[in-house]
């Protein structure tokens, strides 16, 4: 039984900023070595979230949950994970990542909705250890229940944690 969210999804896209340099700098043995332990830590905070991983493409992610909240809380959890890890040559490795909430059809390959293209554009206009929530995902948390940026805390400055809600309108 497929146990993938359907109907009304949270996305979250995830993508390794400046990872062809990081490639480059690392070399094609150790950047595998950052690569599995991205994978390795995201998965993990997947898990914890009930999120179900949908699709890796080099170093990107894209992961499904069934409420909003898990899928902004993920993303928390998966940036104060990367910024606590220690990576090679102390570098930090930045992964921008959004949020977004639309309807979408499951498929035998993944996901078909508008709203996926709209998720990914979402992720392409984060920086590095930025998260942005789609506008729809941020007005469909729970009143009072609502984590604004403000209370967010990074657990180190290089790796400030943002939360930014945008629209998602054409």
């Amino acid at each position: 039984m497929d146990d993938r969210p359907v109907g009304t999804v949270t996305f979250l896209f995830t993508d390794i900023e400046g990872s062809t340099r990081l490639l480059r700098d690392l070399g094609a043995e150790r950047y595998r070595q950052v690569l599995n332990e991205h994978r390795r830590l995201l998965r993990r905070v997947l898990t914890t979230h009930g999120g179900y991983e949908v699709d890796t493409q080099g170093d990107a992610f894209l992961a499904a949950f069934d409420r909003p909240r898990a899928g902004v809380e993920a993303a928390a959890d998966a940036q104060r994970a990367f910024a606590d890890h220690a990576w090679p040559n102390g570098r930090d490795l930045r992964v921008r990542m959004g949020v977004h909430t639309c309807e979408a059809t499951a498929t035998t390959e993944g996901y078909v909705g508008i709203g996926i293209h709209r998720g990914r554009r979402i992720c392409e206009a984060a920086h590095g250890g930025q998260v942005l929530v789609s506008h729809i995902t941020r007005r469909m948390e729970p009143a009072g229940r609502r984590r604004e940026s403000s209370s967010m805390r990074a657990p180190r400055p290089a790796m400030p944690l943002v939360f930014t809600a945008i629209s998602t309108s054409t």
